[in-house]
């Protein structure tokens, strides 16, 4: 079923794509952890699976189970002996980790943890026996419910014919729509446009408080502004009044807390003029534009045609980051930009060093010509550049040569 995001209400709950890997996880790991922002839906997908495999639920935020971990922690942690327990709010009694991963050192214990992660208390990733697993805002695919997840970078990789039929349901606004209104499970099921802008802009609001740094939600603010932009310790530091120290702790605990998203410049040994600033944007497109008070009404206005084009790309770069999650490739994701001006919006750099490039415009019918940077790239590498994608808001797939592709928007979770 497509979801229609001209319409607001209570969305029901919905599977997961991110449950399967999770299961995946825990058939080879004795805990597996849960990351990711406030209230992107982990406590739910927790529960689900306590619930589908016959395991238990506690949840720390809760009295009775807090005393119980707190005081009795190696009792606490023997309750499913031989099945699942899922431990939420793991922060409030982080110690249990060390109870956790001592018992499962032992090697005696044959049952299954899954923690919920929910403000970044520092589970070690390096840690052989935990698996982890990075929740994000829904996906343009769950949301639509769809059957299996969309997988945009093992599709492109395998070259797939694109001569599609015109997709006449694809229109600018009905793109921008979505963009608007964002993956934040809460945030779409508020009943009117107007209560999600309030729900957004709360969210923000309260996180920085629950945080405690008041210069929070300045940068936040900044981020929302500027939805893909290079953010530099100085460039913080000026803008805001703040030092370069507080700039620093104000990325650290808001990339801590799952809230904002870094793309590292990318490098190659043939074009040594490339940029290693990182460009940074917060995890969810409806917050961004909620937070400066955009909407889908004001994209042909000129003075927001810049600020649509940027959160068009912030929207890319959060679906890709979600895929990353269940997608059959392992991949990471870059930017690129030379010294003098040459931009890629996203280079997705498979494990072997193959790269697929992306750029993405507000146009309905980009030329061939918005291929220049990728052709230059494509010359000096050659087959390391498996494709080039241009991704539009129109209605049409045209494919040129054999690496260049141009396509609507809505591929990135409607590909074949």
């Amino acid at each position: 079923m497509m979801y229609d995001p001209s319409t607001l209400g209570i969305m029901p709950i919905k599977p997961r794509f991110a449950t399967q890997e999770i299961q995946n996880l825990l058939a080879h790991f004795p805990v597996v952890a849960l990351h990711g922002a406030p209230q992107v839906g982990k406590s739910v997908i927790a529960r689900d699976l306590a619930d589908r495999t016959g395991g238990i639920f506690v949840d720390l935020d809760d009295p009775d189970p807090y005393a119980f971990a707190y005081q009795e922690p190696a009792a606490f942690i023997r309750q499913a002996p031989g099945n699942l327990l899922v431990i939420d709010s793991i922060h409030y009694v982080p110690e249990l980790l060390d109870h956790i991963c001592g018992l499962v050192e032992f090697g005696s214990w044959d049952g299954r943890f899954l923690v919920v992660d929910s403000a970044g208390c520092g589970i070690d990733h390096d840690t052989a026996d935990i698996g982890h697993v990075m929740v994000h805002p829904l996906s343009q695919g769950e949301i639509d419910e769809h059957a299996t997840p969309e997988d945009f970078i093992t599709w492109i990789i395998a070259r797939p014919p694109v001569e599609y039929p015109p997709r006449s349901y694809i229109n600018r606004q009905a793109v921008t729509l979505r963009v608007t209104r964002g993956g934040m499970p809460v945030a779409l099921g508020c009943a009117t446009t107007k209560s999600q802008a309030r729900w957004c802009r709360n969210y923000t609001r309260n996180l920085c408080a629950r945080l405690r740094n008041d210069v929070l939600r300045r940068v936040v603010a900044l981020l929302a502004t500027t939805p893909v932009t290079e953010i530099v310790q100085a460039r913080l530091s000026r803008e805001l009044g703040i030092t370069e120290r507080e700039a620093r702790v104000a990325m650290m605990t808001l990339r801590s807390a799952g809230v904002i998203i870094d793309l590292p410049g990318w490098h190659s040994a043939a074009n040594k003029r490339s940029v290693s600033a990182a460009k940074s944007l917060l995890l969810d497109t409806g917050l961004t534009a909620q937070n400066v008070g955009f909407s889908a009404g004001e994209i042909d206005i000129p003075r927001s045609r810049t600020y649509f084009r940027q959160l068009l790309e912030q929207f890319v770069v959060q679906q890709l980051v979600t895929q990353q999650t269940w997608s059959a490739t392992s991949f990471r994701l870059r930017h690129f930009r030379t010294r003098d001006g040459a931009t890629v919006g996203v280079v997705v750099e498979l494990v072997d060093g193959r790269v697929v490039l992306i750029d993405v415009t507000t146009n309905t019918q980009p030329a061939i010509e918005d291929f220049a940077t990728m052709e230059r790239l494509r010359q000096a590498l050659g087959d390391q550049v498996i494709a080039g994608v241009i991704l539009h808001t129109g209605m049409h797939s045209r494919r040129y040569r054999d690496w260049q592709y141009l396509l609507p928007i809505t591929t990135l979770w409607e590909h074949h």
